[in-house]
């Protein structure tokens, strides 16, 4: 970019920024408003306020600090658990994908087989209608 065209970027974005903070601000405002309506519905029912906030703060803080444990956990990779499932770990009744047994080559040599032929009566069926088109053509050409 240029220096015309960097300003002109810079510009616009900082206006876009802007508008954005400004709807952020108003957004903010309905929500203040709504709090203190309905703070002061809850004071007319005689609800002690303060207490209610610092209980919702308290909870929060909780909340959080459980989310950091959790994150501060490792996480146990997919083979760790197959590994300790194999071991009669967990879910002893549970199998590992790996030890299905395998569909029988036979059955997939004829899905193979019925897969070509579907796609050879496409190719045949296409190439029957290019051949009526160049007739079309062809006879067009002739008149």
């Amino acid at each position: 970019m240029e220096g015309k065209e960097k300003i002109g970027y810079h510009k616009g974005a900082l206006e876009s920024l802007i508008n954005e903070q400004n709807e952020l601000a108003r957004l903010l405002q309905i929500v203040n408003s709504l709090i203190e309506k309905h703070a002061k519905s809850l004071k007319e029912e005689g609800v002690n306020i303060e207490k209610y906030i610092e209980e919702i703060s308290q909870q929060k803080q909780e909340k959080a600090q459980a989310a950091a444990e959790q994150r501060k956990q490792p996480v146990e990779k997919p083979r760790e658990k197959r590994a300790e499932r194999k071991s009669g770990g967990e879910e002893p009744n549970k199998r590992d994908k790996r030890d299905r047994p395998r569909r029988s080559r036979k059955r997939d040599q004829d899905s193979r087989d019925e897969r070509r032929k579907r796609r050879s009566r496409r190719r045949s069926s296409k190439s029957s209608l290019e051949d009526e088109e160049e007739l079309d053509v062809d006879d067009w050409l002739e008149d």
